[in-house]
């Protein structure tokens, strides 16, 4: 099994190379009104320079709540983003006039039943199985918009990834990466600030997380 790793929350420009060179395959740069969130003129300084040092890079997903369509719309062309990653209430209304291809994150209430699964995202992978995008869940949390470091049950997550292929996020770090991997199974991972020491990306947590995620997938069958 070949687990997709995705690095969210990246804020300078080696965060962007440390992350490539350890083997991410997603990058994430934040524009939500969050403590983690660059300016998209600081974004654009960073990219051109990543991108000018860096032969082949991985994708780069820009993360967007709840926030107005043309504004999404035209941050992702003018930065040339790979993806756009959306984590509010955003319909299918809103997913249709976004202009690249899409994350739709869910928040997932923990020890949530099969009928509030299914009612939760039956709808999100029907769509992005259709269009070719992917669907991300984290563990519902009252203080942030994303997992804030808690962790997804892994009861629920286990419900989750057997029926459908989704990205993992919530309470990662390299420590527990490669336990949740074995017993979850998920289609990837995503993970922020379970890789940060003093809310900065640690090169040497980034580097044993993808290594143990890495590894940990060689060992699963789906």
């Amino acid at each position: 099994m070949n687990i997709i790793i995705k690095m969210c929350g990246n804020r300078s420009h080696e965060d962007l190379v440390n992350a490539t060179k350890s083997g991410a395959d997603l990058l994430g740069i934040i524009f939500a009104d969050a403590w983690r969130k660059i300016a998209v003129e600081d974004a654009k300084m960073i990219l051109d320079k990543f991108r000018n040092s860096i032969e082949i890079p991985p994708q780069i997903v820009g993360v967007f709540v709840n926030q107005p369509i043309d504004e999404v719309n035209k941050t992702a062309l003018d930065l040339d983003l790979d993806m756009v990653q959306l984590h509010g209430e955003e319909d299918q209304v809103y997913w249709d006039r976004i202009k690249k291809p899409l994350i739709i994150a869910k928040r997932v209430q923990l020890n949530a039943n099969n009928d509030q699964i299914d009612q939760l995202l039956i709808p999100v992978l029907e769509y992005t199985e259709k269009m070719d995008y992917i669907c991300l869940i984290e563990p519902y949390s009252k203080k942030h918009l994303g997992g804030g470091g808690v962790s997804l049950d892994l009861n629920t997550a286990e419900k989750i990834s057997g029926k459908f292929p989704v990205l993992m996020a919530g309470g990662l770090n390299p420590n527990n990466v490669s336990d949740v991997i074995k017993s979850v199974k998920p289609w990837g991972v995503d993970v922020s600030s379970g890789v940060e020491s003093n809310n900065i990306k640690d090169p040497e947590k980034v580097a044993r997380f993808i290594y143990e995620a890495r590894k940990a997938s060689t060992s699963i069958t789906r």
